[in-house]
């Protein structure tokens, strides 16, 4: 499932909500302020959490669940809000659903970068499970439809996943064309994505 349909199922079942988003929104935010916070901003790794904790009020300690989905710097904005003490109960994150684990992908941070529908974007999911091992997060899926997003749960709620496998690669799943958007391309690695991937082997 797309991340931002879950978050629209969340509000949908009474949860609140801020949404921060570079694009207009294809419904009216302001329908119902009290649930729904909107900013139409571009998101940095510079500006996330001051933007965060204005839209929240800075009740930072009551948001339980976030997800980032910007096609390209999500990893460096997921660092910045857990460097910054935003640690909700469930972390969702867009992933480069091409590289499967033990590789460590990470696309150099641009704070103007859009998505040019390359390969070269995002982090792998072994890069989201080292960052969020440092935080005390545990992976506890992908989404089976295709791969691109990572789920990831605080360790106090772990108990409720004793039955999810531990090995990021047993939960990767790593579908190279998303099914609906590329349905008839085949996968292509571009020269830059290769040379970054090279250049980024320790």
């Amino acid at each position: 499932m797309d991340s931002k349909i879950t978050t629209l199922i969340l509000l949908a079942t009474g949860w609140n909500a801020i949404w921060i988003d570079g694009l207009e929104l294809a419904f009216d935010a302001q329908i119902n302020p009290k649930r729904l916070v909107h900013s139409q901003s571009f998101v940095t790794r510079e500006n996330v959490c001051q933007l965060v904790a204005t839209l929240s009020g800075n009740h930072k300690a009551q948001i339980e669940y976030i997800s980032v989905d910007i096609d390209g710097n999500d990893g460096y904005l997921t660092e910045e809000l857990l460097k910054n003490s935003f640690h909700p109960s469930v972390f969702v994150v867009e992933i480069n659903e091409v590289f499967p684990p033990p590789i460590v992908f990470r696309q150099n941070y641009v704070d103007t970068h859009v998505w040019d529908h390359t390969r070269n974007y995002g982090w792998s999911l072994q890069a989201f499970v080292e960052l969020f091992d440092q935080y005390g997060y545990r992976l506890v899926a992908c989404n089976p439809q295709s791969g691109m997003n990572a789920f990831f749960v605080r360790k106090d709620h772990v108990e409720h996943f004793a039955d999810i496998p531990l090995d990021p690669d047993d939960l990767f799943v790593g579908r190279s064309i998303h099914p609906y958007k590329y349905r008839d391309q085949k996968l292509r690695f571009d020269p830059a994505t290769i040379e970054h991937l090279i250049a980024s082997l320790k």
